[in-house]
């Protein structure tokens, strides 16, 4: 209303001065040029095209994200003000960014700003608004453009310093070789076939032949075959803060398997950002590979775990006992053991598995001490991760 009251006081002034006639003149005019402007800053609004660019789709905490913004003009048509604003996404850190641009037909402006990530996770970023009117003042339009980008931020993984007061720590097992790898050159006969056994290696001449399901005797070749078995339920860690550094831990065993020129998978009990409606709960991991996208693969399921209660640690190993091949070491991160998980772990060491406990916290000397001579009955390593203060390490400590 008070845009228009210029223009009631001007049409006044005419009346009082110059009569009737003259007024009738100036509202013709100022009603065709009302219009006018209206058309013109609503087409020029439709002709406007806004693009978001990030320079890469993945980012580690604490790194500087580049946006760069395209204002397009694709239009004859001049812009004679546009008002842009940007928002920060929820979970990265920066400023908003806001700005008034002025385009010629057939012309861009280009807008660059930056935004530092903090947490780990999945990000989409909001529509930019995109505000433009006519050159009275009377009226504004606004659309939003959505220029869909969406980008991942890992968790940070650090340098693992093993403890060496035992020969039979982790270091001697990779020297030895403890674990073994399918060679499907060597084949040496078939077998009957039993659950977990892949389905790659079925011997379907011998099935055929014998009327029963058969798998393919392979000879084995030594190898480093790691699965990380992460407790991602949020009801068994004290804060927050303590299910982010298992995270970190994972992520850091799983470069530590890669760089010893292991394979290495990771499964979790965590549920996923994207799909927390799924009351089936499903498996958030990556099947065992050495590939040199494997980490990445590892850091974006890392990356999508959330912070929050699921379902018992216990049941992850039922859910993924078909998935752990003859020989795999069971890297277990988590808090601490329960008595089912205990019953778990025993199976699995009857299955030929090496298991290593990497607990995320020291215990009570009377518990420790229950651990120790529980671990030692039944053959299996326990650590404790230690945060070193030298920045970006860990120690594990054998108990």
């Amino acid at each position: 209303m008070k845009s228009w009251l210029k223009f009631i006081f001007l049409s006044l002034f005419i009346v009082i001065i110059f009569g009737g006639g003259p007024l009738y003149l100036y509202l013709y005019i100022l009603l065709f040029t009302v219009l006018l402007v209206q058309i013109w800053a609503q087409i020029a609004l439709l002709r406007m095209v806004v693009e978001r660019k990030v320079a890469q789709k993945g980012y580690f905490v604490g790194e500087t994200i580049g946006v760069t913004l395209e204002v397009k003009n694709i239009g004859f048509l001049p812009v004679l003000w546009a008002y842009i604003e940007e928002k920060v996404p929820l979970g990265l850190i920066g400023q908003e960014k806001k700005a008034v641009v002025s385009l010629a037909g057939k012309t861009k402006r280009v807008l660059n700003y930056t935004f530092r990530t903090y947490e780990r996770g999945i990000y989409c970023f909001n529509p930019v608004k995109v505000v433009t009117g006519d050159i009275l003042g009377l009226y504004y339009f606004q659309k939003e453009s959505f220029s869909p980008e969406e980008i991942i931020v890992y968790p940070r993984y650090k340098k693992l310093i093993f403890d060496q007061v035992s020969i039979n720590g982790p270091n001697a097992c990779i020297k030895a070789q403890i674990s073994l790898k399918a060679d499907p050159m060597a084949v040496l006969g078939s077998r009957d076939y039993q659950k977990g056994d892949p389905l790659n290696h079925i011997d379907w001449k011998a099935t055929a032949r014998t009327q029963s399901l058969k798998t393919k005797q392979i000879e084995y070749r030594k190898d480093l075959t790691c699965a990380i078995i992460l407790n991602g339920n949020l009801s068994d860690y004290q804060t927050q803060a303590d299910l982010e550094k298992a995270i970190e831990l994972a992520a850091s065993l799983a470069k530590w398997v890669l760089n010893k020129k292991g394979q290495v998978a990771i499964y979790s009990n965590g549920r996923h950002k994207k799909h927390l409606e799924d009351r089936s709960f499903p498996v958030l991991g990556v099947s065992a590979n050495d590939d040199k996208n494997q980490f990445l693969r590892i850091l974006r399921v890392l990356a999508l775990l959330n912070v929050s209660n699921s379902y018992p640690f216990k049941t992850l190993f039922d859910r993924i006992r078909s998935k752990l091949f003859i020989g795999t070491i069971l890297l277990i991160v988590t808090p601490y053991l329960d008595c089912e998980t205990w019953q778990r772990l025993t199976q699995a060491t009857k299955k030929g598995h090496q298991v290593w406990i990497i607990l995320t916290r020291r215990l009570k000397h009377a518990k420790q001490d229950e651990y120790f001579q529980q671990a030692k009955s039944m053959g299996l390593k326990i650590f404790i991760a230690e945060e070193k203060e030298e920045v970006g390490t860990i120690e594990l400590k054998l108990l």
